[in-house]
């Protein structure tokens, strides 16, 4: 499917609006420069990090580009939403990667990307809209709300505990396996998992060391694998609820964190105002 300049509310605008199925290779383009090559980030390729960007099925992309006789300039802006079914047979559609080429920043295209993005969703008959954000101003306008947070930062074992040990000092008994193959967030460069028959922990590696992303077991078996694979200072992503931090403390680790990430919603179709549940680092877009 794709739809052009008619799109309501954009019919008298200095741009092309497209909605495709599928990431095109200007949308390909501009993700590449706004989320990787402008920060920095070594990668091969978008597929690295989100093999499912090559599929056609359960992937819309929204294009905005010059009009009248630039169709083959960079594109404006762009977003993706992904489609993802719930319990209870609940459609919600994950955005993310929205971007706006820096040329064009400041003109409102944002704006109307995001609205493009409601419209589509309306639709496709979708529950609601979610993505996560560190600038949750600019989605309220859009009548998106925070429904919860991420808190991110750093952990370390405190002074009379610290032993200098590097990563992955003690591997025994553990299973290790890379399932980078998954996915990878652009800011991470691999995903390794550690396990045992009790628990297990995922562990994001970046260029500012090792980020704890997800676990499961129970608290002593999940300490014991951070004890194993950890060095003595690195870092956590969580949710703001989450029992981890009375833990790291009655482990013996000192923390500091901020707010990494705020979840917003935007209820599109429900009647019933059905709680979203927790959607982990690694299975949003």
């Amino acid at each position: 499917m794709e739809q052009g300049m008619g799109m309501k509310g954009h019919v008298n605008e200095p741009w092309q609006y497209s909605v495709q199925e599928g990431v095109p290779l200007a949308a390909r383009e501009l993700i590449w420069e706004v989320f990787f090559k402008s920060r920095g980030r070594e990668s091969t390729d978008l597929t690295t990090h989100y093999p499912w960007i090559d599929e056609k099925t359960g992937i819309t992309s929204i294009l905005i580009k010059p009009g009248r006789g630039l169709e083959h300039a960079p594109a404006v802006a762009t977003l993706l939403i992904k489609e993802e079914t719930l319990a209870h047979n609940k459609k919600v559609g994950l955005v993310g990667f929205v971007c706006v080429n820096e040329a064009w920043r400041g003109n409102g295209v944002g704006r109307n990307l995001v609205s493009t993005a409601i419209e589509v969703g309306k639709d496709k008959s979708f529950d609601m809209l979610v993505l996560w954000t560190n600038k949750p101003n600019v989605y309220v306008k859009h009548g998106f709300a925070v429904d919860s947070e991420d808190w991110y930062g750093n952990v370390w074992k405190r002074a009379e505990r610290r032993t200098g040990h590097p990563f992955c000092r003690d591997l025994s008994g553990l299973r290790i396996d890379d399932v980078s193959p998954l996915g990878i967030p652009a800011f991470a460069k691999r995903v390794l998992l550690f396990s045992n028959d009790t628990a297990s922990i995922t562990v994001l590696q970046t260029n500012q060391g090792y980020t704890l992303a997800a676990w499961s077991g129970n608290w002593d078996a999940v300490f014991q694998i951070i004890e194993q694979i950890l060095p003595d200072s690195w870092n956590l992503n969580a949710p703001a609820n989450s029992d981890i931090y009375t833990n790291l403390e009655s482990h013996g680790f000192g923390f500091e964190f901020a707010v990494g990430s705020q979840r917003m919603i935007k209820r599109l179709a429900s009647k019933d105002k059905f709680c979203l549940p927790y959607i982990p680092l690694l299975k949003r877009i």
